[in-house]
């Protein structure tokens, strides 16, 4: 009989990986999007200022999913 307790670990661990590798490129994006959406809210860009908060709240919805 195989043992396919070590496959399933590892399955695992490159799944945790992947997810985790994706989360911190969604976190990076959004704290790129912060700095702009700052620079925009200080030259009193409002509108592009609305937009990259709107963009900011999707991707943190998307990563709470």
């Amino acid at each position: 009989s195989q043992d396919y307790s070590g496959e399933r670990c590892i399955m695992k661990f490159i799944t945790d990986f992947l997810n985790k590798r994706k989360q911190n490129k969604i976190t990076k994006k959004i704290a790129a999007l912060q700095e702009r959406a700052m620079q925009f809210q200080r030259n009193g860009n409002l509108r592009e200022y609305a937009n990259i908060i709107k963009q900011i709240e999707e991707l943190e919805q998307s990563s709470n999913d």
